[in-house]
Parts: C-alpha cells; sequence; structure tokens
C-alpha cells in the first residue's frame, strides 16, 4: 500500500491522516492549507481577493473533500528523489571505507604487531617463572612495536 504524503502549499508543513479524518484543513485550488496557515490568512486578509473568496466557505465550515494529488505530490517525490540520492551516497562512502586499499606494508605491519605481542607474552612467563632474560624480550618487544608502527605509516 502506497503512502501518499500531504503537505500544506503554505508552511510545507505535513498534515497528517488524522488532520484529514478530523478535517482540520482546508483545500483550495492550488492545494491543501494546515488549519494554522487557514486561520493565519482568514485573520490576515481583511480586504477580498478572488482566492480569498474561493476559500471563504471552507474556512468557515473546516471541511473538506479528500485531497487530490497536486503540487503535494511533486514536492513530495522531489523529497524522495533527495532521500534516495542520500541514501546512494552514503551506501558509496561506506564501500569506500569497507574496502581501502591494503598494501604490503600494512601486512608486514600486521606481522610485526603480532610478533610484538607474542613477545610480550613470552616475556611476561619468563618474568612470572623468574628468569633473567625478561629485559632482553622486552627490547625485542619494542623494536617489532616500533617495526609495526613504522610499516602502518609507511603504508598511509
Amino acid at each position: 500500500m502506497e503512502r501518499k504524503f500531504k503537505f500544506c502549499i503554505r508552511c510545507r508543513r505535513t498534515i497528517t491522516d488524522r488532520e484529514l479524518e478530523r478535517g482540520l484543513h482546508v483545500e483550495s485550488t492550488r492545494g491543501l492549507l494546515c488549519a494554522t496557515c487557514a486561520q493565519i490568512l482568514d485573520e490576515a486578509a481583511q480586504h477580498a481577493t478572488p482566492e480569498r473568496e474561493a476559500l471563504k466557505p471552507a474556512l468557515k465550515t473546516a471541511k473538506s473533500k479528500p485531497a487530490v494529488d497536486g503540487p503535494t505530490r511533486e514536492s513530495a517525490d522531489k523529497t524522495v528523489e533527495h532521500l534516495e540520492s542520500l541514501k546512494e551516497q552514503v551506501e558509496t562512502i561506506q564501500r569506500i571505507l569497507l574496502f581501502e586499499k591494503t598494501s604490503v606494508w600494512n601486512v608486514i605491519a600486521g606481522v610485526a604487531q603480532c610478533l610484538a605481542v607474542g613477545m610480550l607474552a613470552m616475556a611476561g612467563m619468563q618474568w612470572l617463572e623468574g628468569g633473567e632474560n625478561t629485559g632482553n624480550l622486552l627490547m625485542i618487544t619494542i623494536v617489532f612495536q616500533l617495526m609495526a608502527l613504522t610499516f602502518f605509516l609507511k603504508a598511509k
């Protein structure tokens, strides 16, 4: 079921289905007016114009027939087109971020990072066992970590 949106021709506010059912809108030859805009036009317009004269019976009763497709349909179509275009742009950005270029430098940096974590774990185990080579393993860990950072920066 396709949902049709109705807009006030003056303020571009959406007229809800509930307002349509309760008759809180005015239908003119150009489109729909919400109750607020109809009241403002009724109070502001003291002099008679042909358009105002055509609206007077509708303003008094505040009841109207169901709205027909008019300018409101065009504005709704434009809104849908803009939203679809935004969606496509967001999907494109998402694809670009998802498939970021990978280089050999990133792979080497990942391997160096894994080796640094492994060396850190080995140094921790050595320290818990009371080994004497803990300092040497920590130095190797620092070297692998610096290598990983260098390779990551090289990839950028």
